[in-house]
């Protein structure tokens, strides 16, 4: 039979795909999907069993919550209305999550925090502190960068509020960022040029190095080696731990790398939001916080911060982006590390391996639990 799938004139407006699921069945099976569709209404065929409870979930393209309603069989159209996604605010609750509601441009000023990623647009601003080293390799790389990925991670540390939509965790610092995709991809990077920039990057002074990048099946020794090399220059490499259920992908895996997870905070999306569903359960969670079986959780992962729904800038005028992932929690976990080593004597003193060693054990000791039931281990990021 045909059902009809209605979305509000807003969505209709940036495109949308669908995906009806059965909810009687554990997992759900997904009964059908789609690609892009401009149009308010969509009649999708549906193949599936008397008794059966179906669900839609609406994705838009951007501007727009991605959202979910049972689907009304007896009446042969459910009605989706995504809420526009509200422009970014300057503090947001992922801010105030890490101890941070008030401006102080010089936060984390004297750290060099480097970044590392897919290619940036060059038609893409970007906030002022932060210095594009090109490609690690040296080499021009081919394809189309990922123009969002790369440059909200380095924004999460770096923008200033005044002249960018968001402030950064640590606007007083100094970023350095390196591209370090594959060649012809514009969203994998290779383990041989992370390998490089890491090794450039501290050999650049860099304090602290967040890297979004890793795989779920390939080793990565060599990328287990540049981290080691960072360490004895004084470096501390964190990585995103990754975004497939279970424990952290590689490099992030391994026990001299930091693996970084993501949460979340209830009621910070609209209820009627997938995000907000997938909410009612989690992976973990205690009163404020959870975090999603769809992202590396575990005890392997070291420390945690906010990266499940994410309101940030796009590169389209007047639209944003829901962004999602651990790698959106790398940087924001170095920002609030930056920003309190900025302030610790100690640390500034220190060097080689032992500099590296402190940084590490501050984020790791000073760091609260976010105590989420099983998930004990997981820590919150830093207060600064």
């Amino acid at each position: 039979m045909y059902h009809t799938i209605r979305v509000n004139e807003a969505v209709a407006r940036v495109g949308w795909q669908l995906q009806v699921r059965c909810v009687s069945q554990r997992p759900r099976e997904v009964v059908a999907t789609t690609g892009s569709i401009e149009t308010t209404e969509y009649k999708v065929w549906l193949d599936f069993a008397e008794g059966e409870v179906l669900e839609a979930l609406v994705n838009p393209n951007i501007g727009c919550w991605p959202s979910y309603a049972p689907l009304n069989i007896s009446a042969g159209v459910t009605e989706i209305d995504c809420e526009p996604i509200s422009s970014p605010r300057r503090f947001d609750w992922w801010h105030e999550a890490v101890g941070i509601s008030l401006p102080r441009p010089g936060r984390g000023r004297g750290m060099t925090i480097g970044v590392i990623d897919v290619g940036l647009d060059p038609d893409l601003p970007l906030p002022e502190a932060v210095e594009d080293l090109g490609h690690a390799t040296r080499t021009r790389w081919q394809g189309t960068p990922d123009i969002i990925h790369g440059a909200v991670c380095a924004s999460f540390i770096a923008a200033n509020g005044d002249e960018d939509p968001i402030e950064g965790i640590a606007p007083g610092s100094t970023v350095y960022f390196m591209a370090a995709q594959e060649r012809f991809s514009s969203d994998r990077m290779s383990p041989t040029a992370v390998a490089q920039a890491i090794r450039q990057l501290a050999a650049e002074e860099c304090d602290l190095i967040s890297i979004s990048a890793g795989d779920t099946e390939k080793e990565q020794q060599l990328v287990r080696e540049a981290v080691k090399d960072a360490r004895r220059m004084g470096s501390l490499c964190l990585f995103a731990a990754g975004n497939s259920s279970g424990p952290p992908q590689y490099p992030a895996c391994y026990e001299e790398i930091i693996a970084i997870g993501a949460f979340g905070r209830f009621g910070a999306q609209p209820e009627n939001s997938i995000l907000s569903r997938s909410a009612t359960a989690p992976a973990a969670s205690n009163e404020r916080h959870f975090m999603l079986s769809q992202l590396a959780f575990g005890d392997l992962v070291n420390a945690a911060g906010p990266g499940i729904g994410i309101v940030a800038p796009s590169e389209h005028a007047g639209l944003n982006r829901v962004l999602t992932g651990t790698s959106y929690a790398c940087p924001i976990v170095v920002g609030a590390l930056a920003v309190l080593l900025s302030d610790d004597d100690r640390y500034q003193d220190l060097m080689g391996e032992a500099r590296a060693d402190y940084a590490r054990t501050i984020l790791l000791r000073r760091s609260p639990p976010l105590e989420l039931g099983d998930g004990a281990a997981h820590l919150v990021c830093p207060r600064c």
